[in-house]
């Protein structure tokens, strides 16, 4: 049973021959935030996202996006139960944050 992910986020290759990334980059931006994209990020039972980082297993994993302005997006990611619990973390770290549907 496989997991569909909305089309605004998009995994890259993070592997090689010489094996996975452990997890991916994220960026924080200083300017004040308006509205986040959340989403969940589909792990398989290995522990591997689509693109082929290795998150490991557990809680679900969520990545959140914000741009900014044209030069400054800021994405991260986190582990929660649900979407509320998701946001209830970027909240934490961008208090001024707002989410898209």
């Amino acid at each position: 049973m496989g997991m569909t992910t909305m089309s605004r986020f998009y995994y890259s290759k993070a592997y090689s021959i010489y094996g996975s990334s452990m997890g991916r980059n994220e960026h924080h931006g200083g300017n004040p935030v308006t509205r986040f994209r959340l989403q969940r990020v589909p792990v398989n039972e290995g522990g591997y996202d689509p693109g082929g980082a290795y998150w490991g297993k557990g809680m679900p994993l969520w990545q959140y996006e914000a741009d900014n302005d044209e030069d400054d997006v800021i994405t991260g990611f986190t582990r929660a139960m649900d979407r509320e619990d998701a946001k209830l973390d970027v909240l934490r770290r961008y208090p001024t944050a707002r989410f898209y549907r």
